[in-house]
């Protein structure tokens, strides 16, 4: 039995899992899932899952992205999606599109997952890995994928970096996108109003019923309150409005109606490692662990000669 260990349960490793199922079959290959957390929280026609994908997806109105100046709402130039073929996006709910991925798992019986299980070591054993969890169990895998982030425990076993501040704080939120008709007179829920050293981007989620919410500011390494990475480090909803207070009333309406406590998510980045695979092809990194960078690959490397490291 050739056994394979994934570490990282995130969309990365869990798509890694299914894709390994639906290509080389199950027969002669386990595969185990160690995921860090808890619990497994927070797309692939070729997989299965586009029909499940759809029930969950924004619908963007043949629109991809409209750009949009920040103080007037006025159009600046409006991106379609595609017309043809498989290729429109799917904005979905992260959490939402994770449950997807996790249901997938169990009803093909892809993998056995794991919580609770945080990779400390690495040891290469010739024909064989093993991999030590803080909780001081080991197992023993054929092949190591190393889909654990931007912190990634399998990559710092064999490249010495370190995560790099981008120069740039995002604020993630929802908001209910009942409560904002009235006041959104956009032909489209999917918008980027844009402003000097600050963006403002939202997309229907949860099929048309959420507005996505992600607010970019530039903000120099010196005025951080906090400089932890973090996907779940708490905001206020005072502060989104205050960096916004300038753009339209669109945009307004949003920072009124959005979550009470959105995330604040502080950017950073790493050089592109000059391998992926390691200890004879025993071991390859996959996803963040491989090459993390920002949003829309944006300012992270240019900065990291300015801005200290995480």
């Amino acid at each position: 039995m050739f056994r394979i260990a994934i570490v990282g349960g995130g969309i990365g490793g869990l798509f890694a899992a299914l894709s390994i199922k639906h290509h080389c079959g199950l027969n002669d290959i386990h595969i185990d899932i160690y995921e860090q957390a808890p619990e497994y929280r927070e797309i692939g026609a070729g997989l299965g899952l586009l029909e499940e994908a759809l029930k969950i997806a924004g619908d963007r109105q043949g629109v991809w992205l409209s750009f949009r100046r920040y103080d007037t709402g006025s159009e600046v130039h409006t991106v379609r999606t595609p017309t043809e073929g498989n290729t429109a996006p799917l904005p979905m709910h992260r959490a939402e599109f994770l449950e997807i991925l996790i249901q997938a798992i169990e009803s093909r019986d892809a993998a056995t997952l794991h919580t609770n299980k945080h990779c400390q070591t690495l040891e290469d054993h010739g024909h064989k890995m093993s991999i030590t969890f803080k909780d001081g169990t080991i197992t023993a895998a054929d092949l190591v994928i190393g889909a654990d982030g931007i912190h990634s425990a399998v990559r710092s076993h064999y490249v010495n970096d370190s995560a790099q501040y981008g120069g740039m704080v995002v604020y993630r939120g929802l908001c209910d996108i009942d409560k904002i008709r009235n006041a959104w007179t956009l032909p489209t829920f999917s918008a980027l109003f844009m402003a000097p050293g600050k963006h403002f981007l939202t997309f229907p989620i949860s099929n048309s019923k959420i507005l996505n919410v992600v607010g970019f500011v530039t903000t120099p390494w010196e005025k951080l309150e906090n400089t932890t990475e973090s996907w779940t480090l708490a905001s206020e909803k005072a502060v989104v409005k205050e960096e916004f207070k300038d753009f339209t009333a669109a945009v307004q309406a949003v920072t009124e109606n959005m979550d009470t406590n959105p995330l604040k998510w502080i950017l950073f980045g790493r050089k592109s490692s000059p391998e992926w695979i390691f200890s004879g092809g025993k071991v390859a990194l996959l996803c963040d662990a491989a090459h993390a960078m920002c949003p829309h690959q944006a300012r992270a490397y240019p900065m990291a000669r300015v801005y200290p490291r995480a």
